[in-house]
């Protein structure tokens, strides 16, 4: 079984937003049927069953040797757990490993999390280690670790809005340091989606976020903007900059672009070079202009302080 994970156009609370969904080629379980795990007495049916992912981690580390870990390995195991029928799954699978200190239960949904905000300790990813809220946890009762959805439903690849051309697979990169293209942190764990052909990744919780499709920032522009995937050549009105890889949002009848990370900077700053407050404007008088703290040349079809 595999799986890719796609986004889609839905509405919520009367908006549109690109919604991570998982794309599933096959069944994780036999039809119309529903596997549970007790624990202390209580039942938690859940169809599909996932892996813990912390089993998955281990799973892809036993194979790789000392130069692999120098290197991304995509994951080639499935998030799903596979029907406990004879026949249903063979080799390659996590039940089929002799390791001892890999997890061979499903993972069990906490419902709790559905009704009260955990605490900032509660908050941490056995997978991802961010503590980043998440409104579904799973937990493993094998190894008593909790998960946020996302990491626990992390697809092979993903097909992301913001990086529409090359697919995002799921890798293990033992010595990565570098930050995510979303959130800007530093990505400290061993599963990860990356692109090889553009060096970028993400992380697992990152790269499941919807994404608006139309916003309304006032504050910005005075007209909806739409998000536009394709954003690799737009410049932004606002920060006269191209940034590739940062979410754009445009509005056609005003020919406006803006990245999403520029959106909300405030109309009226104070800075150290100037005793005067100084304020935004989205156009500039005609003429060679330069910056007073920088000294480069100022672009006049853009905005500046």
């Amino acid at each position: 079984m595999s799986s890719v994970g796609v986004f889609r156009k839905k509405v919520k609370d009367g908006k549109y937003f690109w919604v991570f969904t998982l794309a599933q080629t096959g069944n994780p379980t036999s039809s119309g049927e529903t596997l549970a795990i007790n624990s202390g007495g209580d039942d938690f049916p859940f169809q599909p069953l996932f892996f813990c992912p912390a089993a998955r981690i281990k799973f892809q580390k036993l194979k790789l040797t000392e130069e692999d870990k120098k290197k991304f390995q995509p994951f080639n195991s499935s998030s799903h757990f596979p029907s406990t029928r004879s026949g249903d799954h063979k080799g390659g699978s996590l039940l089929d490993c002799d390791q001892h200190d890999i997890c061979k239960l499903p993972l069990v949904p906490l419902f709790w999390c559905n009704n009260k905000k955990p605490s900032f300790d509660e908050l941490g990813c056995g997978a991802c280690g961010m503590a980043v809220f998440s409104r579904t946890y799973f937990a493993c009762l094998q190894c008593q670790n909790h998960f946020h959805k996302e990491c626990v439903q992390s697809p092979l690849e993903i097909k992301h809005p913001t990086h529409p051309f090359h697919p995002l697979r799921l890798c293990s990169y033992i010595k990565y340091f570098k930050k995510c293209i979303r959130c800007g942190k530093f990505i400290s764990m061993d599963m990860l989606y990356h692109c090889t052909t553009c060096d970028l990744s993400m992380h697992t919780v990152c790269a499941m976020r919807s994404i608006p499709f139309v916003l309304d920032h006032p504050k910005s522009h005075p007209h909806p903007l739409t998000f536009f995937p394709a954003q690799a050549s737009l410049v932004c009105s606002f920060c006269a900059m191209i940034k590739k890889l940062d979410p754009t949002y445009i509005c056609i009848e005003c020919v406006f672009v803006i990245h999403i990370d520029c959106m909300g900077f405030p109309h009226v700053i104070r800075i150290s070079r100037h005793h005067h407050r100084i304020s935004f404007t989205s156009s500039l008088l005609s003429g060679d202009l330069s910056c007073s703290a920088c000294h480069q040349r100022v672009d006049n079809d853009y905005g500046a302080y």
